[in-house]
């Protein structure tokens, strides 16, 4: 059981959730930010940011000494001179100026000997302070700024994820819009649980393509020419991102009901007048309205109180531009629809690709921490204000902000947040445990073909061997597109003609992956290293150490650990040994798999099992196994 250390008291949220639970976490986003950063200094170095400022201001004052020579001894001038003085030599009235272009050249020569030295001197000033900002920003993904932020808002993740709470929510059974799973992660808040979760669906739309020919005919007796047009329709499928915040709830659970289009003023009047059930407080029918499977309970739910929060929190909300209105209540919770989902994706990940992204795009003479946390804002801020305002929708109802959840029980509240953390490692490794993980890192990817869209993980076959060491077959698939021509017949002037049409077919492919997955040696809660042998040289860690069988160890086995592992020195020591001799055992193979370690076990990700002997594979369970 894990206390809860919270800077937000949830203890009248019930009463005025904009204010007490709102306005109290969201505003405090950019203080969290700070303090997890500040948190990174001191882990390195007390004044490591201090160090950053001080390079970007010697690079600056270097780059002012070259503009500053540069006008003193007027270089443009004396290069422009000396330009046409060297043409004039042709035309033998450039000797007449040669001392004066002896003179200029001297000068250049000076300032071009003086800018290389400066420059050099940059080069190095702007590689020093790259290494300290990796070192910094190198070592924690966008997730782990999420999740310290909402830990101190009092939302703290959960391992022990029962996915079926997730499945129990979601209609997924409808087959013709498949739903596949990207990230769903388990919070406690309060008394009580939500999930945050992410996931396509897959629907195909209808593209139109054209071609043209010119054709001649013939007409009065004489030659005419004509453009035809033909066109062809084609499938393209589409993965469409929903992402959702999942409040469960045990109250009245024999209702559900879902937000529509809200009603016309006319169709309001008309309901009014034939004496049709309509909420007490009829205002809020022009901000919302509702679709509900049991009227008693429907207005149970919205009694008057809850009425007047709902319209109070429409009245603040849409002139922020944070007003979401897809929202609906099941059986065992209230599930509230993210519209800024498309940011989202950097924020799922569990790598600081963010940050070599960051760095690949700005000019590194300039790039300071500033542009970084910026950068970090961004995302974070845009994801978790999405969050507290699902969760402020949800607490407009006082039963909802008070209730104290246990699964499959009656509802029960208390206005005092009471429930400590049981964050224990997840005891279910089903196939949504595994797709969370794919997810979260590019440990597969696709080689036959160049994918058209986003990748699926499919048709999972999961064994369990040894000592319970999974053993997972599973398919990754996507498209490829390929051109390909479609004869169309159109009738013309010059009668039925045939003319090719160019489009794409999108055509499904899918390669077989494996993974290799024991519980057995675990990281503490949050750490988290991988070997990811086709990462490039910049995505591994920098660790502040004098031993060079480290770095050697590190560049050589392409490590990457999060700055949770930093403080635990023996942990992390156990990790790279496994890691160094499961390397080193099968380094013939070692292009076709990467390993994680993190706190729920050992995982190896094999990309191409065809290219692994199937006795090798058995060595490398083997291996896992006898951890």
């Amino acid at each position: 059981m894990e206390d809860k250390k919270a800077s937000v008291s949830y203890d009248y949220i019930s009463v005025d959730p904009i204010k007490n639970f709102y306005e109290k976490t969201v505003y405090e986003i950019y203080t969290y930010v700070d303090k997890f950063l500040e948190l990174r200094y001191k882990q390195i170095n007390d004044k490591i940011d201090a160090k950053v400022e001080l390079k970007l201001k010697q690079i600056k004052m270097h780059r002012e000494d070259i503009a500053k020579k540069e006008k003193s001894l007027s270089v443009k001038w004396k290069d422009f001179a000396n330009s046409v003085i060297f043409v004039l030599f042709f035309f033998l009235i450039g000797f007449a100026f040669w001392k004066i272009y002896q003179k200029n050249k001297k000068v250049l020569k000076e300032f071009y000997s003086f800018s290389r030295n400066e420059e050099m001197i940059i080069d190095g000033l702007k590689r020093d302070k790259q290494k300290l900002l990796y070192k910094i920003f190198n070592s924690f993904s966008l997730n782990d700024v999420k999740k310290f932020v909402l830990a101190e808002m009092g939302i703290y993740k959960v391992n022990n994820n029962d996915f079926n709470e997730v499945l129990n929510n979601i209609q997924i059974k409808n087959s013709q819009t498949p739903t596949f799973f990207r990230h769903i992660e388990k919070y406690d808040i309060r008394n009580n649980f939500f999930y945050d979760v992410d996931f396509y669906n897959i629907n195909y739309s209808i593209q139109q393509y054209s071609g043209s020919r010119v054709v001649a005919y013939t007409a009065d007796g004489k030659i005419y020419k004509q453009t035809v047009i033909a066109y062809y329709s084609h499938p393209v499928p589409n993965l469409n991102q929903t992402h959702l915040t999942i409040y469960l709830t045990n109250y009245l659970p024999q209702l559900t009901f879902r937000s529509i289009q809200t009603l016309p003023q006319k169709e309001l009047k008309k309901l009014i007048n034939k004496n049709k059930f309509i909420l007490e407080n009829k205002d809020i029918y022009t901000k919302y309205n509702f679709a509900y499977n049991d009227e008693l309970s429907f207005v149970n739910f919205f009694q008057l109180i809850t009425q007047n929060n709902y319209i109070k929190w429409y009245d603040y909300a849409k002139p922020l531009n944070i007003f979401n209105p897809h929202f609906e209540k099941t059986s065992t919770g209230f599930i509230v629809y993210n519209k800024n989902y498309k940011y989202y994706n950097n924020v799922l990940k569990n790598t600081s690709q963010w940050f070599l992204n960051l760095v690949s795009s700005k000019d590194p003479e300039t790039l300071s921490i500033d542009d970084i946390k910026k950068e970090i804002i961004y995302h974070i801020y845009t994801y978790i204000e999405d969050i507290i305002s699902n969760l402020t929708l949800v607490f407009l109802n006082k039963y909802l902000a008070s209730e104290t959840y246990t699964e499959n029980k009656q509802f029960s509240f208390d206005y005092s947040d009471k429930q400590n953390i049981e964050n224990k490692a997840s005891e279910i490794q089903n196939d949504l445990f595994f797709i969370n993980k794919l997810n979260k890192n590019k440990y597969f990817t696709l080689k036959t073909e160049e994918p058209a869209r986003d990748c699926i993980y499919d048709s999972f076959k999961k064994e369990i061997v040894g000592n319970g060491i999974h053993f997972i077959n599973l398919e990754q698939w996507s498209w490829y597109i390929e051109e390909k021509i479609k004869t169309v017949k159109v009738d013309s002037k010059a009668g039925w003609v045939s003319v090719d049409v160019y489009y794409d077919d999108y055509i499904k492919f899918s390669e077989s992956k494996t993974i290799i997955f024991s519980p057995n040696f675990k990281l503490k809660d949050e750490q988290f290293i991988n070997s990811l042998i086709n990462d490039k040289d910049d995505a591994m860690s920098i660790y502040e150490t004098k031993d060079k069988q480290l770095i050697y160890t590190v560049s050589q086995h392409k490590l990457y650990w999060n700055f949770n592992l930093n403080d635990d020195s023996d942990r992390l020591n156990d990790a790279i040994e496994i890691i160094k001799d499961f390397n080193n055992l099968f380094k013939e193979y070692r292009k076709f798999y990467s390993l994680e370690i993190d706190s729920e076990g050992v995982f190896v990700f094999i990309n191409e099992p065809n290219a692994i002997p199937k006795n090798i594979t058995l060595e490398m369970l083997s291996f896992i196994n006898n951890i």
